[in-house]
């Protein structure tokens, strides 16, 4: 009798640990929200073009945008845009939202190199 009781004590741990694990694995979208990874440009990045094609992957989001505009993902959580930047300081700002309201956001601060006018004194004379 009393390793039958032992045995269905076991048993029933068991069973709650797996239930426990389980509920975890499939609440960790909800628990952990969406995720940015920005793959290009790195902060602080000096480019000497203002065209730039800005791209990363996400995960566990339901909306995205870029400085404010939304931003299309494919179905493996990959974007891409080109943006027009100005000379000088730039700061690109992602921002995602998950299905649950949760947020986050990735800031990168670049700096495009300012073309200077290459035509010569003696040419104007």
């Amino acid at each position: 009798m009393h390793i039958k009781s032992t045995l269905s004590i076991l048993g029933i741990i068991l069973f709650v640990l797996t239930l426990g694990f389980y509920i975890l694995y499939q609440s960790r979208d909800v628990i952990v929200g969406p995720t940015i990874e920005l793959i290009f440009p790195e902060n602080g990045a000096v480019l000497s073009e203002p065209y730039i094609v800005v791209y990363g992957r996400t995960e566990n989001i339901s909306f995205i945008s870029l400085n404010d505009l939304p931003i299309s993902v494919d179905e493996e959580g990959r974007f891409s845009e080109t943006l027009l930047l100005a000379p000088g300081h730039n700061i690109l700002e992602l921002s995602a939202r998950d299905r649950f309201g949760k947020e986050t956001e990735v800031i990168r601060e670049v700096f495009v190199e300012e073309v200077g006018n290459t035509q010569d004194v003696n040419d104007t004379i």
